[in-house]
């Protein structure tokens, strides 16, 4: 009888223990299983959240805008496949910056170019409705907030492997030329001819622009532009979709631009003799001077200075301006230049302490910005066309300014002015120039009657350049010795 009781005294003790250690293992599959859930629904939160914004990131769920310069980006939007994405806030936000309205949140990126920044409307509307800024200085503020937080620009390597190592470290595509498709001749540049082609990539076709290089001896000036090109991304600043480096030639393969350049664009708008040019032709004009103004806002806070901003190194496609040539390789045969050591100087476009004291900056970069808004509201004429260009820098350095083209408002002859300052540093900035774009639409295109000379065809866009020779004379003489 003892045996048996110990034996069940035993047989009890083993059965407690035996309780106890189950109970502990269940214990720990519900806290496994409780953490498991959890990170499942933070996972699924997380996803739902991309998920949704993404889906909800369309034109039905977007605030309405009033874009004079992108709203055409966002109205097609959708019928161009446009893809939303997140990006990091982290990255986004400028020091001492606390608006969140220029925080945005999510990019919303067509293939028509444009990348469309867009912030979480406000609290009581629904949490998965995105705004756009409203209009072109909100969306210059926005851009501004996320450009001058970004890397600066990246001086291209000097040699052919490290311009290949910056490329692919830029993530650009590196394009077979089996791939390419040559459909037709579009000109020639420094380096060799530009086409048109046809690129497949994977199921997608898409016509694009090739450079070709025929001479290899040139092969770092090239890549060097690919290298440029290939750290910007802006709706006014020309796409890089790749480069062909295996074999020979070498190409550069650009979106395709399907009007020309800018000059050639605006020169089509001269009215016949005897005609007036169409009511909205100085609407577009005003289109495309904030255009390329945001296109050298961008790069200014990216830290790079072009060099040779004029219209004929500005693209046209769907009434959409791109500042291209990044490289200083274009052909200037038909401009009058002026050969240094340092290179090719386009004269007439470059401020004076870069032709004199070969000083290149964002204030020279403006300076050529105001000879392209001559460009521009001239329809198409060089500055000083008519002028030796001899006499051009004597001219300047004593004060004189070409006079507005006929038919140009006011405060755009004024922001010329502005813009060539003799002092550098007295420039506006290119923000300073968007804001002097950005005011009442009338006002800006006004020419006030008082400033238009008696029996004048001055007040007459297209007239001929003459006409306005004595058209804003005080703002003429601002710079006179």
């Amino acid at each position: 009888m003892e045996g048996s009781e110990n034996s069940t005294s035993e047989g009890d003790g083993g059965g407690v223990s035996g309780g106890v250690v189950a109970g502990v293992v269940v214990v720990l599959l519900l806290v496994v299983g409780a953490l498991a859930v959890a990170a499942g629904l933070v996972g699924w939160v997380l996803y739902r959240r991309k998920r949704l914004g993404q889906q909800q990131l369309t034109a039905g769920t977007l605030n309405s805008i009033d874009n004079e310069v992108y709203g055409k980006h966002y109205e097609m939007a959708p019928d161009y496949n446009a893809t939303p994405y997140e990006v990091p806030q982290e990255s986004l936000r400028k020091d001492g910056f606390s608006s969140q309205h220029f925080q945005p949140d999510l990019v919303y990126e067509t293939t028509a170019g444009a990348n469309i920044y867009a912030s979480p409307a406000p609290p009581q509307e629904s949490s998965f409705i995105y705004e756009l800024p409203g209009n072109i200085y909100e969306q210059t503020v926005a851009a501004e907030n996320i450009y001058e937080s970004a890397s600066p620009y990246e001086c291209p390597s000097q040699d052919e492997t490290g311009l290949y190592e910056q490329i692919r470290s830029y993530s650009i595509n590196v394009i077979s030329r089996k791939d390419i498709k040559i459909l037709s001749h579009l000109g020639c540049g420094q380096f060799g001819s530009v086409n048109k082609a046809q690129w497949t990539n994977g199921r997608r076709q898409t016509t694009v622009a090739v450079k070709t290089l025929t001479d290899s001896a040139n092969t770092v000036k090239f890549l060097q532009e690919a290298a440029i090109m290939a750290q910007f991304r802006h709706p006014n600043i020309l796409t890089l979709h790749g480069v062909v480096s295996a074999g020979h030639p070498k190409m550069i393969v650009v979106e395709l631009m399907n009007n020309g350049d800018l000059k050639e664009y605006v020169t089509r708008m001269r009215p016949d003799p005897g005609q007036l040019v169409g009511d909205n032709v100085p609407h577009q004009l005003l289109d495309f001077s904030k255009q390329v103004a945001l296109g050298l806002h961008y790069l200014s806070c990216r830290g790079f200075v072009h060099r040779d901003l004029a219209a004929r190194n500005i693209l046209v496609s769907n009434m959409t301006c791109k500042i291209s040539d990044f490289g200083m390789s274009r052909d200037l045969a038909d401009e009058d230049i002026y050969v240094s050591h340092g290179g090719v100087i386009p004269m007439r476009w470059t401020a004076p302490e870069a032709y004199t004291h070969k000083r290149y900056s964002t204030a020279s970069d403006v300076w050529s910005y105001g000879c392209v808004l001559y460009e521009i509201w001239s329809l198409g004429h060089k500055p000083f066309e008519t002028t030796q260009i001899r006499k051009v820098c004597n001219l300047v350095s004593k004060g004189y300014r070409l006079p507005p083209p006929s038919g140009c408002p006011k405060t755009i002859y004024n922001l010329m002015i502005d813009t060539w300052h003799p002092d550098s540093s007295s420039r506006p900035q290119p923000r300073d120039v968007l804001k002097g774009l950005l005011g009442n639409v009338e006002q800006v295109l006004a020419i006030p009657p008082e400033d238009v000379p008696a029996d004048s065809q001055a007040a007459v866009l297209g007239a001929p350049l003459d006409r306005a020779s004595r058209l804003y004379q005080d703002l003429q003489n601002t710079y006179t010795v």
